[in-house]
């Protein structure tokens, strides 16, 4: 997105020649320029600041959705490979217990719940990431007059994905 002060630095580049045209009259005469209402340069260039703001931030739906799929699709395949590893080191840790430790009960109780624990911490990790930017996605959507209820839509996926 373009920042604000660029947008100023336009829209003021934009007003200098205006300016000097008005200031470099020579037809004018004195008694005419006084009569003539200051102009407030201030509410001009916000003027024109809102103006480009508005052209430059009117981001087409299409674009938005690639943006957050693209957003979306790194989330659930950063929590399936993070899900992955975490049961292969459960396996692994389960692998190397002595035959007799594996067949206790205990041991398998203790070695489950340790492992429910992490992927219960990865699922808090990854919630909070997918409502950011779920919180981002509504926020571009409202800035650029779109329902919010497409955020729906992925919220709904991303509760599937999970179970």
């Amino acid at each position: 997105m373009v920042k604000k002060e660029v947008l100023v630095g336009i829209a003021v580049v934009l007003l200098i020649p205006f300016s000097a045209f008005a200031l470099f009259d020579n037809e004018a005469k004195p008694s005419e320029v006084e009569k003539v209402p200051i102009i407030d340069d201030e509410i001009v260039v916000e003027e024109i600041v809102d103006e480009l703001e508005e052209i430059v931030e009117n981001v087409s739906l299409d674009e938005i959705l690639l943006e957050f799929d693209d957003s979306f699709n790194t989330v659930i395949s950063g929590y399936d490979s993070r899900l992955e590893n975490i049961i292969d080191e459960a396996s692994n840790e389960y692998e190397t217990l002595p035959y007799e430790e594996r067949i206790k009960t205990s041991v398998k109780a203790k070695l489950i719940s340790k492992y429910i624990g992490e992927i219960g911490k990865l699922e808090k990790k990854v919630d909070n990431v997918f409502y950011y930017l779920i919180d981002e996605f509504k926020e571009q959507l409202a800035d650029n007059g779109y329902d919010l209820i497409i955020a729906n839509d992925y919220i709904d996926r991303y509760k599937d994905e999970k179970e």
